[in-house]
């Protein structure tokens, strides 16, 4: 018989890695950009970094693009649009 506890235990895994990246990923911009960012302020797809705050904070960060980046390639995030 299928156990779907452990069907879903997968998804549970996988839910917990992607917050766990974006929680490092957050860390890692309030140190560079020098404000706390929230979760609702970037999103994570394909390996891009989308920025989703004011226009201010968008400007902040893509000026700092360059320093960035080296730090936020080992949690899978290539880009920054």
């Amino acid at each position: 018989m299928f156990n779907i506890s452990g069907f879903l235990e997968k998804f549970k895994k996988f839910d917990q890695n992607k917050t766990l990246q974006t929680e490092n990923i957050l860390v890692t911009l309030e140190k560079v950009v020098g404000f706390k960012m929230e979760k609702k302020d970037i999103a994570i797809k394909n390996g891009v970094l989308y920025i989703l705050g004011s226009p201010a904070m968008r400007q902040e960060v893509f000026l700092r693009k360059e320093n960035l980046l080296p730090l936020i390639k080992a949690e899978g995030v290539f880009d920054i649009r």
